[in-house]
């Protein structure tokens, strides 16, 4: 037989030892605040806060003068017009961080071509593209219009957030903000290409495009800016078409599709036409508001 002697200290160390324990479970705040007292601030961080964005104001409202300055143009004929502008077509090329990619020039590879239906006279296609060199694949839906004689007018159309090619091309019978507007246009003897933009529903539609977006400024790169140039690289493409005129291009778009619409038009001078809708707005009063 083995007898096991146990201080009795032992035990009430043991015991103690475990009833601390007990009570930094239960008690974290309490025992953490007679341990650490945290001190009072020297700064007031509301202090801090409001120096860089007063400083962030004066740098806006700075840019926005700076800007007036240097947007010169030359009214004097239409064609000094147009070569006035490359240099700020270039500027902002960069200034979105369109990926070089995207702008050599390399005509792009019709991966995939699927019909999908017809509907008041416009056959309805999937594509994927091969763009910008073979970085990217970009699906988008086609509208062909089949009674109309060609070589047809071609609109870049862009749905808004939370929208879909589909949803502009009249496939998810839903009478949106969107209108069906892409079908409409295909409907009046455009021939319509609809590419997918980053978004999606729900209560966080912008989740995904934040993610990539603030994955690409690691890099000095922009997601809108990959988006146009994917546009730019389609167009590439697209004026190639039989059913395409390569001198009547445009791009319509609505919400998120008219930022895009926009930033298209001003990368690209092929395009004659810019319709945007539910994105004009003064960026200087909404960044200092």
């Amino acid at each position: 037989m083995i007898t096991i002697r146990i201080n009795k200290w032992v035990v009430v160390v043991g015991l103690a030892g475990l009833l601390c324990g007990v009570g930094a479970v239960l008690f974290p705040g309490l025992i953490t605040a007679n341990l650490n007292p945290r001190p009072t601030p020297v700064v007031s961080t509301q202090h801090a806060y409001d120096q860089i964005m007063g400083y962030l104001n004066r740098q806006v409202t700075g840019a926005e003068l700076a800007r007036q300055a240097y947007w010169q143009r030359d009214f004097s004929s239409v064609e000094a017009y147009v070569t006035a502008l490359e240099p700020y077509r270039r500027d902002f090329q960069q200034a979105i961080a369109v990926p070089e990619e995207c702008l050599a020039g390399v005509v792009p590879e019709l991966r995939s071509s699927e019909l999908i239906t017809t509907i008041d006279g416009v056959e309805i296609h999937r594509w994927e593209l091969d763009v910008c060199a073979g970085a990217f694949t970009i699906p988008a839906l086609v509208g062909i219009p089949l009674e109309a004689a060609g070589p047809l007018p071609l609109v870049l159309a862009y749905h808004g957030t939370q929208g879909s090619p589909e949803l502009i091309l009249g496939l998810d019978d839903v009478d949106d903000y969107h209108h069906q507007f892409g079908l409409r246009l295909a409907r009046q003897g455009d021939l319509v290409f609809a590419p997918l933009l980053i978004t999606q529903t729900g209560d966080d539609a912008n989740q995904m495009r934040n993610e990539l977006d603030n994955r690409a400024l690691s890099l000095g790169e922009r997601l809108v800016g990959i988006e146009v140039g994917q546009s730019i690289s389609a167009l590439d493409y697209l004026v190639t078409l039989d059913q395409v005129d390569p001198d009547r291009l445009a791009t319509y778009g609505i919400s998120l599709g008219g930022l895009m619409s926009f930033y298209v038009g001003a990368s690209d001078a092929r395009v004659g036409v810019v319709v945007v809708s539910q994105y004009i707005e003064n960026r200087t009063k909404k960044l200092i508001s």
